[in-house]
């Protein structure tokens, strides 16, 4: 049976495209085809095989993977060169805009993300909110590329998480002040895995997270 990665995506609903290749969709299936595999930001097939055991809502559900074998100061190395994952249906609403409670689920999951992360030592790279998909229940990670092994990954990977909401907040209220971002970015830090939840659902306590971000922005800029 064929891979979805090796799909024909001539005739296929281009979906994103960005710095490294382009995704496609075909049914409830997305594939990612990369433009130069040559580049350090593909992932490796390692590092998919980790990823794609991990069963999280948080983070998108790893399908399949084709490599390629490429030359590398002269090592041949084996590179992904496309994959694919289940396609995650994304929603209008601003994440900003939704109650809180969206919010506090998409944490929930989040730490769970992490939990799976720190037991395989895998550290997470970028976070940036372009690699998020706000779904009907949760925000969702959709893009595998930049995750690395790292023996200290458990005491980084909760601060890294947070990053992802803090992105996509700041988007979405056009936060280009860096002493705004770091306001907000104050309200998640001072967690460990234990008392994450708990002293999230203590400080997330506006009806929306544009409530919140007006409050905290009111309060400690000057």
């Amino acid at each position: 049976m064929m891979k979805y990665s090796e799909l024909d995506v001539t005739n296929l609903e281009k979906i994103g495209s960005g710095k490294y290749g382009s995704v496609y969709k075909h049914e409830d299936v997305a594939i990612k085809k990369y433009d130069d595999i040559t580049k350090p930001g593909c992932i490796e097939p390692k590092m998919f095989a980790r990823l794609k055991r991990i069963n999280c809502p948080a983070f998108i559900n790893l399908i399949d993977c084709s490599y390629e074998f490429v030359n590398l100061f002269n090592v041949p190395n084996r590179k992904v060169s496309s994959y694919s994952s289940k396609y995650v249906e994304g929603i209008h609403e601003k994440m900003i805009d939704l109650p809180m409670d969206y919010t506090l689920n998409s944490l929930k999951e989040f730490r769970n993300f992490v939990e799976e992360l720190n037991k395989n030592n895998i550290l997470i790279v970028d976070t940036n909110s372009e690699n998020t998909i706000a779904s009907k229940d949760n925000l969702v990670i959709i893009d595998p590329d930049f995750y690395m092994l790292y023996s200290n990954a458990s005491e980084e990977n909760l601060d890294r998480v947070n990053d992802y909401v803090i992105d996509l907040w700041a988007e979405e209220y056009e936060i280009t002040k860096d002493e705004e971002k770091e306001a907000i970015k104050s309200i998640f830090l001072g967690c460990d895995m234990d008392d994450y939840l708990p002293v999230m659902e203590s400080r997330l306590d506006e009806k929306t997270p544009r409530d919140l971000i007006e409050k905290t922005l009111k309060k400690k800029i000057v």
